[in-house]
């Protein structure tokens, strides 16, 4: 019985970690989207300065 209250809760805190996990990438994706279009904008709006290096 005590095993398998462990087992349960064991595959609980799993589950979380997977779904932090997952909110983790989704944030790192999302903020890596951003930063990306940032400095498409930045490119778009001044290309002397990233030409003149």
């Amino acid at each position: 019985m005590y095993s398998v209250y462990t087992f349960k809760v064991m595959r609980i805190s799993t589950q979380q970690l997977e779904l932090r996990k997952l909110v983790q990438a989704l944030n790192f994706f999302v903020g890596y989207w951003c930063f990306h279009l940032q400095l498409q904008v930045i490119y778009i709006n001044s290309p002397e300065i990233l030409t003149d290096k």
